[in-house]
């Protein structure tokens, strides 16, 4: 595994910006990462399937997101994390799957319709004068 030479200032610079957590995809780079980070810094490993879960709880992520995982797979997932990392569920979630995936036993449900597929609401205000 190659050192990430801009690693160390990429940590520094989110501290200094207040940012609280790193999302990363590649558990080689949890590693390093935990090498620079600061403590309070929460480091998050994105999975698509089991072997990235167990690889993930191996390197010692704080926080696993399931992402376009089926119910079944995080029900899986969560009993092999077993209480060792925050889980969050994500990936073309939609209010009918909220339940569903509610019930796996997930910590965290983030939903990306909420910020990137937002339907405008038609409100008016009219004052009635009482004179």
């Amino acid at each position: 595994n190659r050192d990430l030479p801009a690693l160390p200032a990429y940590l520094e610079l989110l501290q200094d910006a207040g940012a609280d957590a790193l999302i990363i995809a590649d558990v080689g780079v949890l590693r390093m990462a935990r090498r620079y980070a600061p403590f309070v810094l929460k480091i998050e490993v994105e999975c698509e399937d089991m072997d990235m879960v167990r690889d993930a709880v191996a390197a010692g992520a704080d926080i696993i997101m399931l992402d376009n995982m089926e119910p079944a797979a995080m029900r899986e997932a969560v009993d092999y994390i077993a209480g060792r990392a925050i889980v969050e569920a994500s990936g073309n979630m939609a209010k009918r799957d909220i339940r569903e995936v509610a019930e796996t036993g997930v910590d965290v449900i983030s939903v990306g319709a909420l910020t990137h597929s937002v339907e405008a609401l038609d409100i008016s205000l009219k004052f009635i004068s009482q004179n």
